[in-house]
């Protein structure tokens, strides 16, 4: 079995370890590579696997002084590992360099569209290009949404029989779980909305919760996780007296814990992110296994997948009355309906099947490699 190289920009990120951990269950030898920049930096406390070379990379760098120190741990990268190795590129910045210094032999996976942040067409179209080249030369590219794929092939993917859709569900562990005794009657007059994950979105998810603290008194807003600036930023929201910080949180340790707390789980990004429309985050699996209705944004990728399901609600959460408006309009038994919808849909939906996972790549790079 061939030796697998990981390089992230982000060692501590849920779905990083996860798929690391994968592999070396199979039995793959797996050497690991990247940085750390204090974000959920306590999921790295169980992870088991060794780390190679973790650097730090503080995240206030501008975005040309990260890209150098990116080419500088995959040329380090490149001494220290068997050229027959395949290298495992987690993104898009870390991919292109990848291509351009190894080549060949490499796995794409790809979370993220770095070219839909650009609102200039021509910046636009010239990353869009260059994705399509990483794709292009990978043994095999990942995406953790069909979104991604019809955003940067719209006519078709030309690279369909060597891409792999693996989305981003629960840890495995969560099939151990009896999903019955979530099966609760909603019945409180109280609300208890909460965002577990890294804390931004100014325009959306914080401003649902400014919305809570102002104008609903009688529901309460918390939040788990680091935040994108300093927690300080916020201390003027200590004055509502419903929302609450809760800090850090171990992923999946404490994710059960922290699900059993609320009522809404509060997934509405901000939609003129390109990136946020065509997305699929975890949260969508999470909600649904938990029996927790998601709120997302609307004119999503994502809201067309919560709408089919009917297991929760799409807002417009870039405007305050639009939140009132959704938030008044609430009742225990559109709740109830929707928790009933979450918790008929069948755990291995929403649990990792690593084995499924890796028996596809295990294919693909069989037969990628023989050719």
């Amino acid at each position: 079995m061939k030796d697998i190289v990981f390089i992230t920009q982000l060692l501590s990120q849920p779905r990083c370890i996860k798929r690391i951990e994968s592999f070396i269950d199979e039995g793959y030898n797996c050497k690991v590579y990247g940085f750390v920049s204090g974000l959920y930096e306590v999921n790295l406390r169980n992870a088991n696997f060794k780390i190679d070379e973790a650097r730090s990379l503080d995240k206030k760098l501008s975005r040309f002084k990260k890209i150098i120190e990116y080419i500088k741990l995959i040329l380090y990268v490149k001494k220290q590992i068997n050229s027959k190795s395949i290298v495992y590129a987690f993104g898009f910045e870390i991919g292109m360099f990848v291509s351009l210094i190894f080549r060949r032999n490499y796995i794409y996976e790809e979370a993220d569209v770095s070219a839909s942040r650009f609102q200039n067409r021509f910046l636009k179209k010239f990353f869009l290009r260059l994705d399509k080249k990483i794709i292009k030369k990978s043994t095999i590219t990942i995406f953790t949404s069909e979104g991604f794929q019809d955003y940067i092939f719209p006519d078709g993917n030309p690279y369909s029989s060597k891409t792999i859709f693996i989305h981003n569900k629960l840890h495995e562990s969560f099939n151990d779980l009896n999903r019955k005794k979530y099966n609760n009657k909603f019945s409180s007059n109280s609300i208890i909305f909460g965002f577990a994950g890294l804390i931004r979105y100014p325009n959306t998810i914080l401003r649902f919760a400014r919305v809570v603290g102002e104008s609903f008194p009688e529901h309460e807003f918390h939040f788990w996780g680091d935040a994108e600036t300093d927690i300080s930023n916020y201390c003027d929201w200590l004055k509502y007296k419903n929302i609450f910080f809760h800090g850090p949180f171990k992923n999946p340790e404490n994710l059960e814990e922290i699900y059993n707390q609320i009522d809404l789980n509060i997934a509405c990004y901000d939609p003129t992110s390109e990136n946020v429309k065509i997305a699929e985050p975890n949260k969508f699996y999470e909600s649904i296994f938990f029996g927790k209705p998601i709120i997302v944004s609307r004119g999503t990728f994502l809201e067309k997948r919560v709408k089919k399901l009917e297991v929760g609600y799409a807002i417009n959460a870039c405007d305050n009355n639009a939140i009132k408006i959704f938030v008044s309009g609430l009742n225990k038994d559109s709740i109830q309906n929707k928790i009933k919808n979450c918790l008929d849909r069948p755990s291995d939906e929403l649990v990792t099947n690593k084995k499924n996972d890796i028996g596809m790549i295990n294919e693909l790079l069989f037969e990628r490699t023989l050719q």
